[in-house]
């Protein structure tokens, strides 16, 4: 028995309709294929095994631009003036404190500045230089280069530092030495021209004044003595401040009373910790 002509016309159809989907989709996996072949380059495996070279890596981070030589230079003296501006404003601002500190000392009144210029005119010169050799206001940077060690500058007036046996020469404008630096931390003490002057790290804050009255010199209190607290423990600190006569002009010397933990008097021994002399003309 055959089948009915509108079954017979619709499995045609569907037989039209299978063949259809199966040449469709043969096309559709031949494309994939051929895109997979296509991008091959991009997806398939690279390396050593037997695959194509890898691609090279590409960064995220842009290469920075190569700076030559001179822009390299530029560069660091800009640091390096940076860091020294630096380096003067906290000097500055040390100089600021260290000023306000005598200033709230108390003042000097106009009789005891006529009083000390009256002890000058008849105080004798001492033998305060050579110290180590060098006499502040005659040896200059070229001996001291030679004969210590270059260290770094203490403040805005001074061109350059110099150790020499545990003292600190600073040299003027005129690259002179017009300034030293000595403290109690010198491995040597005293120095020995300076101990014939009867100069001693163990004397009392008293006894320095009365050291110098004997010479005919007045002592200033640039810093009135007064009792501190540091590190746990209470101490001496004080400035005193005494102008000199010399055989090459008048030398300013500032002694600062910091030393000697659980020393809190004007009478207590080795409270000195430095000197300072400086050269006035």
């Amino acid at each position: 028995m055959s089948e009915p002509p509108a079954l017979a016309v619709g499995s045609d159809k569907l037989k039209i309709d299978r063949l259809f989907m199966k040449k469709y989709t043969l096309t559709f996996l031949a494309f994939i294929m051929a895109s997979g072949l296509f991008c091959n380059t991009a997806f398939a495996q690279c390396g050593a095994d037997g695959t194509q070279p890898c691609p090279p890596k590409t960064s995220k981070t842009p290469t920075p631009p190569v700076r030559d030589a001179a822009a390299r230079q530029r560069a660091a003296r800009e640091n390096s003036e940076r860091d020294k501006a630096e380096r003067q404003r906290i000097v500055r601002e040390r100089l600021k404190q260290s000023a306000k500190q005598k200033t709230n000392a108390g003042s000097v009144s106009a009789k005891t500045v006529a009083d000390y210029a009256a002890a000058m005119k008849k105080a004798k010169p001492i033998k305060l230089f050579p110290v180590e050799g060098v006499t502040l206001g005659e040896t200059g940077s070229k001996y001291l280069s030679l004969a210590g060690n270059k260290c770094d500058v203490d403040d805005d007036n001074s061109t350059g530092c110099y150790e020499l046996n545990g003292i600190y020469f600073y040299c003027d404008e005129n690259d002179v030495s017009d300034k030293l630096y000595i403290s109690t931390l010198r491995l040597n003490g005293m120095p020995e021209d300076w101990k014939k002057l009867g100069f001693d790290w163990d004397l009392s804050y008293n006894e320095w004044v009365n050291l110098f009255k004997q010479k005919g010199y007045a002592s200033l209190a640039t810093e009135k003595p007064q009792v501190v607290t540091g590190s746990g423990a209470k101490y001496l600190q004080a400035e005193l401040t005494t102008v000199v006569k010399t055989a090459d002009g008048y030398a300013r010397l500032t002694l600062k009373f910091g030393a000697g933990y659980g020393k809190t008097t004007v009478s207590d021994k080795g409270t000195l910790f430095s000197i300072v002399a400086d050269k006035l003309g």
